[in-house]
């Protein structure tokens, strides 16, 4: 059953990490800290207009993602919930 809150606070926590100065344990990348050469993976047509993406399996050691901490409160009671996302499961 949904109850209805007084208010809800939205923290939105952005997490990006990126080393391009370390070899990456990927064979297939070539040259680490430029994106020239970084092979493209053709789309599926569900993405919107892009047809290709630079996938992170071919780049060295990044990981993008976002975290969003939500607080809903009602009264004098707060409930939070961490809400964590990146770009692919395996990062």
């Amino acid at each position: 059953m949904l109850a209805e809150i007084d208010s809800l606070d939205i923290h939105i926590i952005v997490n990006d990490e990126l080393d391009p100065i370390s070899p990456s344990p990927n064979a297939a990348v070539k040259v680490a800290s430029r994106f020239m050469g970084i092979p493209l993976t053709p789309l599926s047509s569900e993405r919107g207009g892009a047809t290709m993406e630079m996938r992170k399996d071919n780049i060295c050691c990044a990981a993008h993602g976002i975290s969003l901490l939500l607080i809903a409160t009602k009264g004098d009671k707060k409930h939070c919930l961490l809400f964590d996302a990146g770009p692919e499961g395996e990062v």
